[in-house]
């Protein structure tokens, strides 16, 4: 059996930021220990302020990261 695991959560988006930032926050909530998981945001050339709004919850979450594709 084995003992430990690792989550890698993804989620692409494009103009959602209002979404992507609920999704965040329950990240930044949720019980499994931040050891065990990542998340990443692949923004596909949102222009709604998406990404200026990544990069101030940033700070919420220490296994996030984030691509941006134009």
């Amino acid at each position: 059996m084995i003992s430990s695991y690792f989550l890698s959560v993804v989620v692409p988006t494009r103009n959602r930021r209002h979404l992507l930032e609920r999704v965040i926050q329950a990240f930044s909530i949720q019980s499994l220990k931040s050891t065990f998981w990542e998340l990443i945001i692949v923004d596909n050339g949102s222009n709604d302020g998406t990404q200026a709004s990544l990069l101030k919850l940033m700070s919420q979450l220490p296994n996030f990261s984030w691509v941006q594709e134009s």
